[in-house]
């Protein structure tokens, strides 16, 4: 049986699909990023460094507190997107970052905190591989008060570097009993999508923060 021989000309014509085809697919890839970027999903501002840690906070979000002693802590919140409404602002974001028993994992790091780690996903903090959880938490003092229930849903970030540098990334937003079940589940996406970027844009400088 004689093989396949195609003529030239389909020969041209298949190879140009493919090019189509292999161009159309970066064009997607690019427009993805593009879109993620352009509509605030992941937008990041320029790195910064607080001591030996560098970080790419959200876009236009508001610095709460910072503190670079023995620890590191960085608050930012996000504003609400009408100040003039008087709507109480959105997700708030704390990076910590500090100095552990070398050889410490993840999960016992979080354990100290009474946070335990219960089916976490793997996740890139920078150069450090660590697990992120995700967990809804009751304000117990809000069992006793007049008002609503209190209750947030928190992402969690952790990892430990070979060297006993520890950082933990916690981005929470409160949650209502009004909200939309659909809409709080696009609403984790997205906030996973952008705990994910953040972790790893995360720089650890070894030179204990001398630039």
């Amino acid at each position: 049986m004689g093989k396949w021989h195609y003529p030239t000309w389909k020969r041209v014509v298949m190879q140009a699909v493919l090019c189509v085809v292999l161009a159309g697919s970066l064009a997607l890839a690019e427009w993805v990023v593009h879109d993620r970027t352009v509509n605030g999903v992941t937008r990041l501002a320029a790195i910064e460094f607080f001591g030996p840690i560098g970080v790419r906070l959200p876009q236009g979000w508001l610095l709460k507190k910072q503190s670079v002693h023995a620890s590191i802590r960085v608050m930012v919140e996000e504003p609400a997107a009408d100040e003039t409404s008087g709507e109480t602002p959105g997700r708030m974001l704390n990076l910590i970052a500090e100095k552990v028993p070398t050889g410490m994992s993840a999960e016992s790091y979080l354990a100290a905190g009474n946070v335990i780690a219960t089916d976490p996903e793997p996740i890139n903090i920078g150069p450090i591989k660590g697990i992120l959880v995700a967990r809804p938490v009751t304000d117990i003092q809000s069992f006793f008060s007049p008002g609503p229930i209190q209750t947030e849903w928190q992402l969690i970030a952790c990892g430990v570097d070979p060297n006993g540098m520890a950082i933990k990334i916690v981005l929470q937003w409160p949650l209502s009993a009004n909200d939309d079940v659909e809409g709080q589940k696009q609403f984790l996406r997205e906030s996973t999508l952008l705990m994910r970027d953040v972790a790893r844009g995360i720089v650890v400088q070894s030179d204990g923060g001398k630039r």
